[in-house]
Protein backbone atom coordinates (compact mmCIF):
# COMPACT_ATOMS: atom_id res chain seq x y z
CA UNK A 1 0.00 0.00 0.00
CA UNK A 2 1.13 3.37 -0.95
CA UNK A 3 0.38 6.75 0.90
CA UNK A 4 2.58 9.14 -1.17
CA UNK A 5 2.41 9.51 -4.67
CA UNK A 6 5.86 9.29 -6.96
CA UNK A 7 7.36 10.48 -9.75
CA UNK A 8 6.74 8.96 -13.44
CA UNK A 9 10.03 6.73 -13.87
CA UNK A 10 10.72 7.87 -17.38
CA UNK A 11 10.44 11.38 -16.86
CA UNK A 12 7.66 11.99 -18.03
CA UNK A 13 6.93 14.90 -15.17
CA UNK A 14 3.44 12.96 -14.16
CA UNK A 15 2.83 11.89 -10.24
CA UNK A 16 0.96 8.63 -9.60
CA UNK A 17 1.89 4.77 -8.86
CA UNK A 18 3.56 2.49 -9.99
CA UNK A 19 0.46 -1.00 -9.72
CA UNK A 20 1.21 -4.81 -9.72
CA UNK A 21 2.10 -5.04 -13.01
CA UNK A 22 5.09 -2.86 -12.84
CA UNK A 23 2.92 -0.20 -14.98
CA UNK A 24 3.24 3.58 -13.69
CA UNK A 25 -0.74 4.68 -13.38
CA UNK A 26 -0.90 9.22 -13.35
CA UNK A 27 -3.31 10.38 -11.20
CA UNK A 28 -1.83 14.13 -11.61
CA UNK A 29 -5.01 16.05 -10.44
CA UNK A 30 -5.16 14.03 -6.93
CA UNK A 31 -1.14 13.23 -6.13
CA UNK A 32 -1.59 15.89 -3.28
CA UNK A 33 -4.94 14.62 -1.69
CA UNK A 34 -3.73 12.72 1.41
CA UNK A 35 -4.79 8.83 1.91
CA UNK A 36 -7.21 9.86 4.71
CA UNK A 37 -9.29 11.22 1.92
CA UNK A 38 -9.54 7.96 0.42
CA UNK A 39 -9.90 5.97 3.72
CA UNK A 40 -12.49 3.53 2.89
CA UNK A 41 -10.77 2.12 -0.55
CA UNK A 42 -7.70 1.19 1.91
CA UNK A 43 -9.81 -1.76 2.44
CA UNK A 44 -11.01 -2.45 -1.10
CA UNK A 45 -8.33 -4.89 -1.83
CA UNK A 46 -7.71 -2.69 -5.22
CA UNK A 47 -11.21 -3.96 -6.30
CA UNK A 48 -13.22 -0.74 -8.00
CA UNK A 49 -16.39 -1.88 -6.70
CA UNK A 50 -15.81 -3.05 -3.53
CA UNK A 51 -14.37 0.28 -2.95
CA UNK A 52 -17.55 2.14 -4.49
CA UNK A 53 -19.58 0.13 -1.62
CA UNK A 54 -17.18 0.57 1.05
CA UNK A 55 -16.85 4.39 0.22
CA UNK A 56 -21.15 4.73 -0.14
CA UNK A 57 -21.25 2.87 3.54
CA UNK A 58 -18.44 4.97 5.57
CA UNK A 59 -20.12 8.22 4.20
CA UNK A 60 -23.80 7.46 4.17
CA UNK A 61 -22.49 6.28 8.01
CA UNK A 62 -21.04 9.91 8.59
CA UNK A 63 -24.02 11.51 7.02
CA UNK A 64 -26.40 9.06 9.38
CA UNK A 65 -24.74 10.19 12.15
CA UNK A 66 -24.19 13.88 11.42
CA UNK A 67 -28.27 14.12 11.32
CA UNK A 68 -28.63 11.69 14.89
CA UNK A 69 -26.47 14.59 16.70
CA UNK A 70 -27.75 17.50 14.74
CA UNK A 71 -30.40 17.74 17.39
CA UNK A 72 -32.73 20.77 16.46
CA UNK A 73 -31.30 21.00 13.78
CA UNK A 74 -31.84 17.79 11.92
CA UNK A 75 -33.76 18.56 9.26
CA UNK A 76 -31.21 21.20 8.29
CA UNK A 77 -28.85 18.56 8.11
CA UNK A 78 -31.28 15.91 6.08
CA UNK A 79 -32.24 18.59 3.78
CA UNK A 80 -28.76 18.82 2.03
CA UNK A 81 -27.87 15.12 2.62
CA UNK A 82 -31.17 14.33 0.31
CA UNK A 83 -29.68 16.27 -2.75
CA UNK A 84 -28.89 14.13 -5.41
CA UNK A 85 -25.72 15.63 -6.01
CA UNK A 86 -24.59 14.91 -2.75
CA UNK A 87 -25.56 11.40 -2.88
CA UNK A 88 -23.65 10.93 -6.40
CA UNK A 89 -20.84 12.44 -4.88
CA UNK A 90 -20.73 9.11 -2.35
CA UNK A 91 -21.04 6.55 -5.12
CA UNK A 92 -17.34 6.47 -6.12
CA UNK A 93 -14.27 6.47 -4.26
CA UNK A 94 -13.17 10.04 -4.63
CA UNK A 95 -12.27 12.87 -2.09
CA UNK A 96 -15.17 14.05 -2.58
CA UNK A 97 -17.12 11.34 -0.57
CA UNK A 98 -15.16 11.70 2.69
CA UNK A 99 -14.91 15.51 2.12
CA UNK A 100 -18.75 15.94 1.91
CA UNK A 101 -19.90 13.38 4.38
CA UNK A 102 -17.57 14.13 7.03
CA UNK A 103 -17.98 18.06 6.61
CA UNK A 104 -21.46 17.42 7.59
CA UNK A 105 -20.62 15.26 10.69
CA UNK A 106 -18.05 18.17 11.52
CA UNK A 107 -21.05 21.32 11.42
CA UNK A 108 -23.29 19.17 13.01
CA UNK A 109 -20.75 18.15 16.19
CA UNK A 110 -20.33 21.71 16.33
CA UNK A 111 -24.31 22.19 16.73
CA UNK A 112 -24.65 19.94 18.88
CA UNK A 113 -22.18 21.17 21.10
CA UNK A 114 -23.66 24.26 20.80
CA UNK A 115 -26.88 23.24 21.79
CA UNK A 116 -25.62 21.76 25.16
CA UNK A 117 -25.35 23.77 28.39
CA UNK A 118 -22.15 22.92 29.08
CA UNK A 119 -19.46 21.20 27.02
CA UNK A 120 -17.34 18.94 29.10
CA UNK A 121 -13.50 17.98 28.45
CA UNK A 122 -14.84 14.57 26.38
CA UNK A 123 -16.92 16.46 24.12
CA UNK A 124 -13.99 18.74 23.48
CA UNK A 125 -11.23 15.23 22.87
CA UNK A 126 -13.68 14.10 20.31
CA UNK A 127 -14.17 17.34 18.85
CA UNK A 128 -10.02 17.67 18.27
CA UNK A 129 -9.98 14.27 16.73
CA UNK A 130 -12.82 15.35 13.76
CA UNK A 131 -10.87 18.52 13.54
CA UNK A 132 -7.41 16.49 12.95
CA UNK A 133 -9.65 14.61 10.17
CA UNK A 134 -10.87 17.44 8.98
CA UNK A 135 -7.02 19.11 8.54
CA UNK A 136 -6.62 16.05 6.20
CA UNK A 137 -9.05 16.31 3.58
CA UNK A 138 -9.63 19.26 1.28
CA UNK A 139 -6.97 22.38 2.08
CA UNK A 140 -9.78 24.11 1.52
CA UNK A 141 -11.93 22.56 4.32
CA UNK A 142 -9.50 24.68 6.92
CA UNK A 143 -12.58 27.67 6.30
CA UNK A 144 -14.95 25.57 8.12
CA UNK A 145 -12.45 25.31 11.41
CA UNK A 146 -13.75 28.69 12.02
CA UNK A 147 -17.23 27.24 13.07
CA UNK A 148 -15.60 26.47 16.13
CA UNK A 149 -16.09 30.89 17.19
CA UNK A 150 -19.46 30.30 17.67
CA UNK A 151 -19.01 28.48 20.20
CA UNK A 152 -16.27 30.56 21.73
CA UNK A 153 -18.60 33.13 23.42
CA UNK A 154 -21.66 31.75 25.02
CA UNK A 155 -23.59 31.53 28.49
CA UNK A 156 -22.66 28.72 30.59
CA UNK A 157 -24.43 28.62 33.62
CA UNK A 158 -25.77 31.71 33.31
CA UNK A 159 -22.40 33.30 33.16
CA UNK A 160 -20.94 35.14 29.72
CA UNK A 161 -17.44 32.98 29.00
CA UNK A 162 -14.90 32.94 26.40
CA UNK A 163 -14.00 29.06 26.17
CA UNK A 164 -10.52 29.12 25.44
CA UNK A 165 -10.90 25.08 24.98
CA UNK A 166 -11.96 26.10 21.04
CA UNK A 167 -8.26 26.82 20.50
CA UNK A 168 -7.65 23.04 20.66
CA UNK A 169 -9.59 21.60 17.51
CA UNK A 170 -8.55 24.63 15.35
CA UNK A 171 -4.85 24.06 16.12
CA UNK A 172 -5.63 20.30 15.85
CA UNK A 173 -7.01 21.22 12.18
CA UNK A 174 -4.52 22.93 11.38
CA UNK A 175 -1.20 21.21 12.20
CA UNK A 176 -3.02 18.31 10.22
CA UNK A 177 -2.83 20.53 7.18
CA UNK A 178 0.32 21.74 7.68
CA UNK A 179 2.13 19.00 8.00
CA UNK A 180 0.40 17.02 5.03
CA UNK A 181 1.03 20.52 3.07
CA UNK A 182 4.68 20.16 4.13
CA UNK A 183 4.54 16.55 3.11
CA UNK A 184 3.32 17.02 -0.84
CA UNK A 185 5.00 20.34 -1.21
CA UNK A 186 7.13 19.32 -4.34
CA UNK A 187 4.04 17.62 -5.84
CA UNK A 188 2.14 19.68 -8.60
CA UNK A 189 -1.42 19.61 -8.03
CA UNK A 190 -2.32 19.48 -11.55
CA UNK A 191 -1.24 17.43 -14.62
CA UNK A 192 -0.92 20.84 -16.45
CA UNK A 193 1.52 22.27 -14.75
CA UNK A 194 4.68 22.01 -12.96
CA UNK A 195 6.07 22.67 -8.98
CA UNK A 196 7.99 25.85 -10.48
CA UNK A 197 4.70 26.85 -12.83
CA UNK A 198 2.83 26.37 -9.57
CA UNK A 199 5.14 28.04 -7.13
CA UNK A 200 4.91 30.91 -9.98
CA UNK A 201 1.58 31.06 -10.29
CA UNK A 202 0.80 31.54 -6.60
CA UNK A 203 3.01 34.45 -6.90
CA UNK A 204 1.18 35.73 -9.55
CA UNK A 205 -2.24 35.70 -7.52
CA UNK A 206 -0.41 37.31 -4.28
CA UNK A 207 1.38 40.53 -6.57
CA UNK A 208 -2.01 40.60 -8.45
CA UNK A 209 -4.91 40.84 -5.76
CA UNK A 210 -6.73 43.05 -7.97
CA UNK A 211 -6.88 40.38 -10.71
CA UNK A 212 -7.67 38.21 -8.42
CA UNK A 213 -10.47 39.86 -6.98
CA UNK A 214 -11.68 40.30 -10.67
CA UNK A 215 -11.62 36.49 -11.18
CA UNK A 216 -13.73 35.99 -7.64
CA UNK A 217 -16.48 38.53 -9.36
CA UNK A 218 -16.60 37.13 -12.83
CA UNK A 219 -16.38 33.83 -11.78
CA UNK A 220 -20.19 34.52 -10.22
CA UNK A 221 -21.72 35.72 -13.24
CA UNK A 222 -19.64 34.70 -16.62
CA UNK A 223 -21.76 33.11 -18.87
CA UNK A 224 -21.24 29.78 -19.01
CA UNK A 225 -21.61 29.24 -23.04
CA UNK A 226 -18.39 31.80 -22.95
CA UNK A 227 -16.04 30.01 -21.29
CA UNK A 228 -14.67 28.80 -23.78
CA UNK A 229 -14.43 24.96 -22.17
CA UNK A 230 -17.85 23.25 -23.19
CA UNK A 231 -18.08 21.45 -19.93
CA UNK A 232 -18.20 24.81 -17.82
CA UNK A 233 -22.17 24.55 -17.70
CA UNK A 234 -22.62 21.11 -16.85
CA UNK A 235 -19.74 21.64 -13.55
CA UNK A 236 -21.61 24.42 -12.41
CA UNK A 237 -25.47 23.28 -12.94
CA UNK A 238 -25.38 19.76 -10.63
CA UNK A 239 -27.35 20.94 -8.17
CA UNK A 240 -30.02 21.41 -10.23
CA UNK A 241 -29.39 18.89 -12.60
CA UNK A 242 -28.19 15.78 -10.32
CA UNK A 243 -24.66 15.28 -11.46
CA UNK A 244 -21.91 16.29 -13.97
CA UNK A 245 -22.42 13.68 -16.62
CA UNK A 246 -25.87 12.49 -16.47
CA UNK A 247 -28.33 15.62 -16.47
CA UNK A 248 -31.69 15.19 -15.29
CA UNK A 249 -34.99 16.99 -16.34
CA UNK A 250 -36.65 19.15 -14.45
CA UNK A 251 -39.90 16.60 -13.73
CA UNK A 252 -36.96 14.90 -11.78
CA UNK A 253 -35.05 17.34 -10.04
CA UNK A 254 -37.61 20.18 -8.60
CA UNK A 255 -39.20 17.91 -6.30
CA UNK A 256 -36.29 17.12 -4.52
CA UNK A 257 -35.11 20.61 -4.54
CA UNK A 258 -38.40 21.10 -2.88
CA UNK A 259 -37.79 18.80 -0.33
CA UNK A 260 -35.07 19.90 0.42
CA UNK A 261 -36.22 23.58 1.25
CA UNK A 262 -38.81 21.94 3.06
CA UNK A 263 -36.47 20.13 5.54
CA UNK A 264 -34.48 23.66 6.23
CA UNK A 265 -36.84 25.54 6.87
CA UNK A 266 -38.99 22.63 8.53
CA UNK A 267 -38.08 23.74 12.53
CA UNK A 268 -36.83 26.94 11.53
CA UNK A 269 -39.20 28.71 13.46
CA UNK A 270 -38.29 27.17 16.48
CA UNK A 271 -34.49 27.21 16.36
CA UNK A 272 -32.30 29.51 18.68
CA UNK A 273 -31.32 32.87 17.22
CA UNK A 274 -27.85 32.91 16.61
CA UNK A 275 -26.13 36.35 17.57
CA UNK A 276 -25.09 38.59 14.76
CA UNK A 277 -21.52 38.14 15.68
CA UNK A 278 -22.71 34.18 14.87
CA UNK A 279 -24.38 34.98 11.76
CA UNK A 280 -21.08 37.61 10.52
CA UNK A 281 -18.65 34.23 11.47
CA UNK A 282 -20.91 32.10 8.78
CA UNK A 283 -21.17 34.64 6.60
CA UNK A 284 -16.96 35.31 6.77
CA UNK A 285 -16.84 31.21 5.98
CA UNK A 286 -18.93 31.19 3.31
CA UNK A 287 -17.11 33.76 1.75
CA UNK A 288 -13.34 32.94 1.79
CA UNK A 289 -14.51 29.09 1.40
CA UNK A 290 -15.88 30.64 -2.28
CA UNK A 291 -12.49 32.54 -2.68
CA UNK A 292 -9.96 30.12 -1.34
CA UNK A 293 -11.84 27.49 -3.93
CA UNK A 294 -11.76 30.07 -7.10
CA UNK A 295 -7.91 31.02 -5.97
CA UNK A 296 -6.96 27.30 -5.90
CA UNK A 297 -8.22 26.14 -9.20
CA UNK A 298 -6.31 29.20 -10.77
CA UNK A 299 -3.66 28.25 -9.09
CA UNK A 300 -3.62 24.77 -10.00
CA UNK A 301 -3.93 25.44 -13.60
CA UNK A 302 -0.71 27.99 -13.49
CA UNK A 303 -3.07 30.97 -13.68
CA UNK A 304 -3.58 31.54 -17.27
CA UNK A 305 -6.70 33.60 -16.86
CA UNK A 306 -5.80 35.18 -13.71
CA UNK A 307 -8.72 38.06 -14.05
CA UNK A 308 -11.17 36.10 -15.83
CA UNK A 309 -13.41 32.83 -14.94
CA UNK A 310 -11.78 30.54 -12.34
CA UNK A 311 -12.21 27.60 -15.07
CA UNK A 312 -12.83 24.28 -13.65
CA UNK A 313 -15.36 25.15 -10.88
CA UNK A 314 -17.93 22.19 -10.04
CA UNK A 315 -20.83 22.99 -7.69
CA UNK A 316 -19.94 19.76 -5.93
CA UNK A 317 -16.59 21.79 -4.43
CA UNK A 318 -19.27 24.26 -2.10
CA UNK A 319 -21.67 21.21 -0.60
CA UNK A 320 -19.30 21.74 2.70
CA UNK A 321 -20.51 25.35 3.26
CA UNK A 322 -24.54 24.03 2.10
CA UNK A 323 -25.10 23.63 5.45
CA UNK A 324 -23.42 26.89 6.87
CA UNK A 325 -24.85 29.01 4.80
CA UNK A 326 -28.56 27.31 5.48
CA UNK A 327 -27.79 28.04 9.24
CA UNK A 328 -28.17 32.31 7.74
CA UNK A 329 -31.60 31.41 7.23
CA UNK A 330 -34.04 34.18 8.78
CA UNK A 331 -36.92 32.84 11.23
CA UNK A 332 -39.51 32.76 8.43
CA UNK A 333 -42.15 32.21 10.92
CA UNK A 334 -43.27 29.12 8.54
CA UNK A 335 -45.58 26.19 11.01
CA UNK A 336 -45.11 22.58 9.04
CA UNK A 337 -47.37 20.01 10.72
CA UNK A 338 -45.03 16.71 11.32
CA UNK A 339 -47.39 15.12 9.73
CA UNK A 340 -47.94 16.82 6.59
CA UNK A 341 -44.42 17.17 6.05
CA UNK A 342 -43.30 14.20 6.48
CA UNK A 343 -45.59 13.00 4.08
CA UNK A 344 -45.08 15.45 1.71
CA UNK A 345 -41.09 15.07 2.07
CA UNK A 346 -41.72 11.37 1.34
CA UNK A 347 -43.82 11.82 -1.71
CA UNK A 348 -41.20 14.60 -3.35
CA UNK A 349 -38.02 12.52 -2.12
CA UNK A 350 -39.77 9.03 -3.69
CA UNK A 351 -40.79 10.56 -7.43
CA UNK A 352 -37.56 12.18 -8.07
CA UNK A 353 -35.54 8.94 -6.38
CA UNK A 354 -37.63 6.82 -8.43
CA UNK A 355 -37.27 9.17 -11.68
CA UNK A 356 -33.25 9.43 -11.36
CA UNK A 357 -33.22 5.21 -10.86
CA UNK A 358 -35.25 4.70 -14.36
CA UNK A 359 -33.36 7.68 -15.78
CA UNK A 360 -30.36 5.47 -15.03
CA UNK A 361 -31.51 1.95 -16.08
CA UNK A 362 -34.08 2.86 -19.17
CA UNK A 363 -32.50 2.49 -22.32
CA UNK A 364 -32.27 6.13 -24.13
CA UNK A 365 -31.44 6.32 -28.07
CA UNK A 366 -29.09 8.43 -28.30
CA UNK A 367 -30.34 12.14 -30.53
Amino acid sequence: MQFLSTPDPSGSGNYGVVNAEGHFVPFNNTAINSPFAYLPSMFSGGHLRVACALTLIVAVGFTALAIHIAGQYKTLILGIAILPIVFFSYLYPTADAMTNSFSLLFVAQTLHLLQKESIRWKDIGLFALSALYLGQLKITLLCIIPLVFILWCGRRNNTKTIDWRMLIPLCCACIANRIWAAITANIPPSAVVTSSDYVEAQMAVLTHPLKLLASVFSSIVYPLDLTGDPYDASRNIQLFTGAETTQLPVAVMVPVLLASVLLIVWHNAHLPRLTAIQRLILIAIVIIFYVLTCTGLIVSWGAPNLGGYAGGLQTRYFIPIFPIAALLMPNLDIEISPRTGRTLVTCLLAWSYAGILLAHLLPFPVM
